[in-house]
């Protein structure tokens, strides 16, 4: 399984790891047994930190033995029983599996690293001793583990091919390159059909790659089981095999997959960085013949997450780096500090719409009243508030047993002025009969005028809308004058945005500048319109000096009702960023200096 890198330029990455990794390279090539192999590990630990010692336990019956320590006289003298202290700290590390760091009783100076090495269903582990000074601890943390990370690999062949590949990873220049180098690399040495690599971004697992593919459509059906998967594999932090029943089971997604890509076998393999509680990334293997599970999967995990999260924290490092050295430079500074005035003069200058921010009611474009057409008694209300109506709806009914009543009366005037005509034609009284007729004349029309009333006891609606006011449920059969107000109907098809524009901000507007509102019942939604008028008078609204502008705004599913409020922003002419900044301040400041 090995494989040729063409080699790369070096950039910019921390020093000691690529020591470390050349160095590697060097004892894997030599013959040396383990005992050999622990202790050169221990020496390029010490040389790489410049700790003062550093020991290697194996497990035997439960219990943690050294195989192999470089303790200096300098670290002896920090502790009388510094080894046991080693020990007891490893311990502690294998417990909590990941790295436990820790300062020396009495002197805070001294730092003990410990990380556990898990090698044969066993936990086994390493620990340096060493003085921090000012140096950051993540360095020394990060080659401690990846030491540890290489103790635990036995086999030469895998040792040489899993250094080949971490080295050349921390030689490419971007992330990309990294990313899809690890799966060709992996795809070819495993033989895989596909290999996956999925990057973890907080809570959930993304497909960042996939080998011999340069675009991932993450519309398909096969990626979303695959990230499904890989989130699977966050949460469980165990290596999931198809070749495991009982993982089959506790996770159905792996049949789907197996099913969509026609492949017959499954591996999803968490990377974590430095042996921490999270991983960082997740390896997916699909072959399309059976195979066994390959141990050097489980081998390669620790290195490559390792290797992975240091290129991505160097891919920072390198734009601060550049950064620094630039600003390193005396001209540059000088050269900033004196385009630092221009460039705030430029921002200030910059031009940016002006928004005048006021209050936003909702009116009917258009509202009737609907009036008693005669003096009467209010009998029955049909309608309230609220309710949307036709032209022609009956809103409510006038009591008719007053009209009734008076309609008797005058049947039998009129009668009795017929037969008083009658007598006076008789008796050839001319003018009796004249003023007889004249009366039946008035009486008629008196009977016209009620019967009128009687055909007209139902109060229609005018127009189509919505009743806004009128709500008579408690008047009924109480008396009602002519003329008197009784209902307020408006359409809602269309509606009327007044905007409270600030009296002192008139001078800044225009016809059809654009209104942009936001109304508390939908503070989600945005309307944009063009204003239709503006009230040429200012009013006072809420005690301030406001004049009204005007908008219309069509409502077809009728979800807007009249006398919603809200907010609006009227954009007036662009000005200088400055000005609409500060121009309020400078006319307050010339206000208050008259």
């Amino acid at each position: 399984m090995s494989t040729n890198f063409t080699s790369a330029p070096v950039k910019i990455f921390t020093p000691d790891l690529l020591s470390l990794h050349i160095q590697l390279n060097q004892i894997v090539t030599q013959n040396t047994t383990q005992e050999e192999w622990l202790l050169k590990l221990l020496q390029l630990l010490i040389g790489l930190t410049n700790a003062a010692g550093a020991i290697y336990t194996t497990s035997q019956e439960g219990q943690l033995t050294v195989n192999a320590r470089i303790l200096s006289k300098q670290a002896l003298s920090w502790h009388p029983q510094l080894e046991d202290l080693l020990i007891i700290e490893i311990k502690q590390a294998c417990e909590k599996n990941r790295l436990q760091i820790n300062t020396l009783a009495g002197n805070s100076k001294v730092c003990i690293m410990a990380t556990p090495v898990h090698k044969n269903h066993h936990c086994e582990g390493m620990a340096l001793i060493l003085l921090l000074g000012n140096n950051a601890r993540e360095t020394f943390a990060t080659i401690l583990q990846l030491i540890a990370g290489y103790a635990h690999i036995e086999d030469k062949n895998s040792q040489n091919w899993i250094l080949q590949l971490v080295t050349h990873l921390l030689n490419l220049p971007t992330l990309n390159q990294v990313y899809e180098t690890t799966t060709h690399f992996l795809q070819k040495s495993f033989g895989c059909q596909w290999v996956l690599l999925g990057l973890v971004k907080g809570q959930y697992c993304r497909l960042q790659t996939i080998s011999q593919l340069t675009e991932i459509q993450r519309q398909a059906e096969v990626i979303h089981a695959f990230e499904e998967l890989l989130n699977h594999t966050l949460i469980a932090k165990i290596p999931l095999d198809s070749n495991d029943n009982k993982i089959i089971q506790q996770f159905p997604i792996i049949t789907k997959i197996i099913h969509l890509t026609n492949g017959k076998s499954l591996l999803a393999v968490p990377l974590f960085p430095a042996l921490e509680a999270q991983p960082n990334a997740i390896l997916l293997f699909l072959w399309t013949k059976e195979r066994s599970a390959p141990v050097v999967a489980q081998q390669f995990a620790l290195p490559l997450g390792v290797a992975l999260a240091t290129t991505q924290r160097l891919t920072v490092g390198r734009f601060h780096s550049a950064w620094l050295r630039f600003w390193q430079q005396k001209i540059w500074k000088k050269l900033f500090l004196l385009a630092l005035p221009l460039i705030l003069i430029a921002i200030l200058l910059f031009p940016i719409p002006y928004k005048i921010t006021g209050h936003v009611i909702i009116q009917p474009t258009v509202h009737r009243f609907v009036t008693a057409p005669f003096d009467g008694i209010l009998k029955q209300t049909l309608h309230e508030p609220g309710d949307v109506i036709d032209t022609g709806t009956v809103l409510a009914y006038l009591d008719e047993r007053e009209i009734e009543w008076n309609l008797t009366g005058l049947t039998a005037d009129k009668k009795r002025a017929q037969k008083q005509k009658d007598v006076s034609t008789v008796a050839r009284d001319t003018a009796a009969a004249q003023i007889a007729q004249l009366e039946m004349e008035r009486i008629d029309s008196q009977i016209e005028l009620l019967q009128y009333r009687m055909a007209n006891l139902a109060i229609k609606s005018p127009i189509d809308g919505i009743v806004i006011s009128g709500d008579l449920k408690r008047v009924e059969g109480s008396p009602v004058n002519k003329g008197q107000s009784l209902y307020e109907i408006a359409p809602l098809d269309s509606m009327l945005v007044e905007f409270a524009l600030p009296s002192e901000e008139i001078v800044y507007i225009q016809s059809d500048m654009p209104l942009e509102i936001f109304l508390d019942a939908y503070p989600f939604q945005q309307w944009d319109l063009p204003i239709t008028t503006i009230h040429p008078r200012a009013i006072v609204r809420d005690n301030d000096s406001v004049f009204i502008v005007e908008a219309r705004l069509a409502n077809p599913d009728g979800k807007l009702r009249p006398g919603m409020k809200g907010k609006g922003h009227l954009i007036a002419q662009n000005y200088p960023l400055g000005w609409v900044v500060f121009h309020k301040v400078w006319e307050n400041v010339v206000k208050w200096w008259r």
